[in-house]
């Protein structure tokens, strides 16, 4: 059975093939990754880079910029869906 810590999301499953010719399964923690905009997978401006574990210690100067969909979205997308709201009105 699996150790209970390594139930979550926050480990990557490898399988691995022994010397012996057995399949393995070897639990390695993510690497840390820039945080991405949810529209078009950009990676975001001005944020730091997040590890799964230490993300909510960070200060919130450091999640994202301080701006309207800052820490969400690109400003590329953000100008887009600003225009779209803009002329709707």
């Amino acid at each position: 059975m699996v150790g209970g810590k390594y139930k979550s999301r926050k480990y990557r499953k490898t399988y691995r093939k022994t010397p012996g010719g057995r399949c393995v399964v070897h639990y390695s923690s993510r690497k840390a990754e820039r945080a991405k905009c949810f529209k078009c997978g950009r990676a975001l401006q001005g944020s730091k880079l997040i590890a799964t574990s230490h993300e909510g210690f960070l200060p919130k100067t450091a999640k994202g910029v301080s701006r309207i969909f800052g820490g969400s979205l690109c400003g590329i997308c953000a100008k887009e869906i600003l225009k779209t709201k803009a002329r709707s009105i």
